[in-house]
Formats: C-alpha cells, structure tokens, sequence
C-alpha cells in the first residue's frame, strides 16, 4: 500500500503427508548367505549400510551381513518428502550335532546318551533325537542326555539333529550295539 495504490497476492501453501514406507519384517539368514529384503511403498528408495547390499536404491536388495544388522529404508516422495523405516537381520553361525560316542552294552537294554558334550547347543538352537534303526525309546526327544530305553539286541542307530530355524540342519549318528548275554555251556573243575 503507498498513498494511491493498493496491491495484495497470494500464496498457496500445500501441505504433503509424509510417504509410507515399510521395511518389512525382521529375518533370520545363516552367516555367510544372504538374504532379500523387501520395503513398500511409492518413490525413490535408499538403504543404509550400502557395503553390505547389492543394490541400495531398489526396493529389494540382497543384504549379506557377517553379524546381526539393522537395515534403514529412506524412501523419498515425489514431493522430496522423506520418511523411513528399519528391519533387523539377524545372523545365526551353522549349528554343529554331535551325538556322542558309538557303545557296546553287554545284555543291557538302556543307557544316557552323551549328545553335545563337546558342542553344547547354542542360543536358538535345538537337538532331536531320532530312531534310525532298531529300537528305543527316548525319555526326552531333545534333552542330548536323554535316557534311551528298550534297546533291542544287536545294533541300534539314533540320528542326532540340530536346528537354529536359519542355517542347514546339523545331524550326526550314534550306534549302540547290545550283546547277548553268554551262558557257558561247559564247566570244568
């Protein structure tokens, strides 16, 4: 405004919503395998750490980290708003089964194996016992010191397999050998 004249204008300001974005859920990937991630949403995307991606601005890269990360997404709009959104990859190292020492039992038809002793089962992992032949009855499937019952004269087999729910499952073999009991059938004085 001066003494004569008046002028105005005027500015329209719009307001944008930040961009959805979502990283997906946490995964689980066996140390030295990689693993797709997978984020959501409309824009141009970016990953953060890059070195351990195969490409940081798809909406799907392969990350192959040697310990567990945490994998930031940026996703920005056409608007140049930004908004992100994380996801952890934990690493699991390859489980290692042990079942313990192969036994020879004379005419006893029960024992404790000896799973693990020199391997014990890690964080998130778990062992199971299996019959691979001949009998036997376990009496807790994943205790590695389990008592195994009626054994049957012979050979027995039990497989011993361990899981982390990431990695290649871990097996190993016992065999358990019953002997028959040996009655003399001559006496001599």
């Amino acid at each position: 405004t001066n003494s004569l004249c008046t002028s105005s204008d005027i500015i329209n300001v719009n307001f944008h919503d930040l961009p959805a974005v979502d990283a997906g859920n946490d995964l689980l990937v066996c140390k030295g395998s990689g693993v797709q991630l997978s984020a959501s949403g409309t824009g141009n995307f970016s990953w953060t750490p890059v070195n351990l991606l195969n490409n940081a601005s798809i909406y799907n890269p392969v990350a192959t980290p040697l310990i567990t990360t945490t994998f930031t997404v940026t996703l920005t709009d056409q608007y140049g708003c930004k908004k992100s959104d994380q996801v952890n990859v934990e690493v699991r190292i390859q489980p290692v089964a042990d079942a313990g020492p192969d036994m020879t039992l004379n005419y006893r038809f029960d024992t404790i194996m000896n799973a693990q002793s020199g391997h014990p089962l890690g964080t998130n992992e778990t062992g199971e016992w299996t019959v691979l032949s001949g009998t036997g009855v376990f009496s807790d499937i994943n205790d590695p010191e389990a008592t195994v019952s009626n054994l049957h004269l012979g050979e027995n087999s039990y497989i011993w397999t361990v899981t982390n729910g990431a990695c290649p499952v871990a097996s190993d073999t016992v065999y358990i050998v019953v002997n028959d009991l040996i009655i003399p059938t001559l006496i001599t004085p």
